[in-house]
């Protein structure tokens, strides 16, 4: 990983303490994130179900996603504004705290895909994915935004949980998404997946998306790719 974050910056969670000298702006920033806990997957899922109450008392996937997509805005595009009295040293826990929930929404939407096993529901869990990753790949209009987006140089969770949608879809599935292409619609995948890849090149993100093209591409190549990048 490059910039001020060093290489050894965590995928997951947030490993050690903070020091408790002189650490009380980092933990008065920190619990100004806990309102936002709601906005991981699990507790996305019971307040959009709260909003939404059908026959079954589950929310669409595509609306949860939707909701995971407005959290990740809001993470990176919003919150910089509660952290304005922060100076760049003191914002740096914030901004991993929010690169993990991000990490966490982005890992929930293969686990939904799962859940809502069709395929409408694996092409918008896609979709989902690529307007993430888009979001992030614009983040550097504030200071926390470039912050949150360092935690993602190097890694591959966003073109992992891809692959792992795509692992779930059906031959025909992806064949619909293949012969999109060329067509004038917001429903072609494979172009944004291409400019996620040529414009992530300038800040050292989605080294690996190419393994989710040539998987859309060709879906036997999945196999072949399951013990690589595991960053």
């Amino acid at each position: 990983m490059s910039g001020q974050h060093g290489s050894g910056a965590p995928a997951n969670s947030v490993s050690e303490p903070f020091p408790e000298t002189g650490a009380q702006p980092h933990r008065e920033a920190l619990d100004d994130l806990t309102p936002l806990n709601h906005n991981t997957p699990s507790r996305l899922r019971v307040h959009a179900n709260g909003a939404h109450s059908d026959a079954e008392n589950r929310v669409p996937a595509d609306m949860l996603f939707n909701y995971m997509i407005a959290a990740v805005s809001f993470f990176i595009n919003d919150y910089h504004r509660a952290l304005s009295s922060l100076n760049p040293y003191d914002a740096v826990p914030v901004a991993e705290k929010l690169a993990n929930q991000i990490m966490n929404i982005i890992k929930g939407i293969p686990i939904n895909c799962q859940q809502y096993p069709d395929p409408e529901t694996h092409f918008k869990g896609l979709l989902a994915l690529c307007k993430i990753g888009e979001i992030i790949l614009r983040a550097g209009n504030t200071e926390l935004g470039d912050q949150v987006r360092g935690y993602f140089d190097g890694i591959s969770v966003l073109e992992r949980a891809m692959i792992d949608v795509i692992g779930q879809m059906t031959p025909e599935e992806i064949a619909v998404i293949q012969n999109r292409e060329g067509q004038d619609d917001d429903r072609q995948l494979l172009p944004k997946l291409q400019i996620l890849q040529e414009e992530g090149r300038w800040c050292l993100l989605y080294d690996n998306m190419h393994l989710v093209i040539d998987a859309l591409q060709d879906p036997s190549l999945l196999h072949d790719n399951s013990n690589g990048d595991e960053n």
